[in-house]
């Protein structure tokens, strides 16, 4: 399905913090989408990554789909920064090129 009325975004993280806990408790914090900056015997730094992705209409519905893995692929690089954003959606908006989602290969560029 392509994606109409894209509305880009990159929110920058929160930055990072202290976490004291055992692995279940860190565990439990990665799952909610923190990163594991270092630390170890109970004492972590995490940091809360920056989101990137696009709002658009889907099906009649707003939805929020992630650009990192896109971008990355695209690029061929392991961090997406603020200039790779910005020059990603300047392709996507001014080259008439479009996004198109697949429930199986996720989001991809025609």
């Amino acid at each position: 399905m392509i994606l109409e009325n894209l509305e880009f975004i990159y929110e920058k993280g929160s930055g990072s913090f202290c976490f004291q806990g055992n692995q279940s408790k860190l565990r439990k914090k990665l799952n909610e989408g923190y990163i594991l900056v270092g630390g170890g015997n109970g004492s972590y730094v995490l940091a809360e990554p920056n989101k990137v992705g696009v709002y658009a209409d889907c099906n009649g519905e707003r939805n929020f789909f992630s650009l990192k893995p896109l971008i990355r692929n695209y690029y061929g690089c392991r961090r997406v920064t603020l200039n790779k954003f910005e020059k990603f959606e300047e392709e996507i908006l001014q080259n008439g090129k479009k996004l198109d989602y697949d429930e199986y290969e996720g989001l991809r560029i025609i």
